[in-house]
């Protein structure tokens, strides 16, 4: 595994503090757990604009969604 130093202001790392302190859980697991969690959803923004700026893309409504996925 890789070692990044990052610097955060105060009141995250207090709220992270906090947050080691009642789960029992390190700093290392939640800012991991955090960068792969904003990994995975920028990735599924990213896709998402690039379908919606395709102008070959159809858009669909929600409705035809719902339909499409029952």
């Amino acid at each position: 595994m890789k070692v990044i130093t990052v610097k955060i202001p105060e009141g995250i790392e207090e709220k992270l503090n906090s947050l080691c302190k009642e789960t029992t859980r390190t700093k290392s697991f939640f800012i991991r757990e955090a960068l792969d969690r904003f990994l995975d959803e920028d990735a599924i923004y990213r896709k998402a604009l690039d379908r919606l700026n395709d102008g070959k893309d159809k858009i669909i409504t929600s409705e035809e969604m719902n339909q499409k996925i029952k």
